[in-house]
């Protein structure tokens, strides 16, 4: 029973951590049956950047009330900033190098980047940064590595840490073998620093750094 209220947590905060993309994919429609570029006026913007950060406010509320671990900033060291920003650099070759094997086959960008790109194309920077750096990340390690490796296996880390990897991977829409190391492996970094550390804000930290990057194309 203790197992089946586990999953029901984890589910809601799932379902929460996407109330954002629930209301972009709303405001999309329209330019999707008419097969014309998203281009969302600045109200609709803000509306969805509203959601996204209600989506890690309520996030937080759920994750509080199930018991699942919290991020703690207090204590944060140089040796802690240095160590997320050695991470992210890792994840970013990582990344440049799948990139750069796509194209070697002829193809631009991941099947997720792609989505994205039509997503924030023509968003204001500053509302998609809010979106794509900092909500986004938050979300998913709140997911996949507190809420799969912290809570769920709790008792299985290692299962966990498979399990995450695994599924942090899928979501990120994998259509090759190539696709698959990228978001594979980045997840599997995450993954192992939560494993050895148990360290939420780490990770968090380190996801933010990442995508900021990719989003100034570092």
């Amino acid at each position: 029973m203790k197992t089946l209220i586990k999953v029901l947590w984890l589910i809601l905060l799932f379902m929460t951590s996407q109330l954002w993309g629930i209301v972009i994919g709303f405001t999309m429609a329209p330019s999707m049956l008419a097969q014309t570029p998203y281009n969302p006026n600045l109200l609709v913007e803000l509306i969805i950047t509203a959601s996204a950060i209600a989506s890690v406010y309520l996030s937080w509320l759920i994750a509080r009330k199930a018991g699942m671990p919290l991020p703690i900033f207090k204590g944060w060291t140089i040796k802690d900033g240095g160590f997320a920003i050695g991470m992210t650099i890792l994840t970013r070759f990582l990344a440049h190098a799948g990139i750069y094997l796509l194209k070697q086959s002829h193809i631009d960008a991941t099947a997720n980047d792609a989505a994205l790109e039509a997503m924030f194309a023509n968003f204001s920077l500053p509302l998609a940064f809010i979106i794509i750096a900092i909500c986004g990340p938050i979300l998913e390690e709140w997911i996949f590595r507190a809420g799969l490796i912290g809570y769920l296996f709790e008792k299985y880390p290692l299962l966990g840490l498979a399990i995450s990897t695994l599924i942090f991977g899928v979501l990120h829409m994998p259509t090759n073998l190539i696709s698959w190391g990228i978001y594979g492996g980045i997840g599997l970094i995450y993954s192992l620093v939560y494993y050895k550390t148990k360290r939420l804000e780490l990770v968090m930290v380190m996801h933010i750094l990442h995508n900021t990057a990719a989003i100034l194309h570092f």
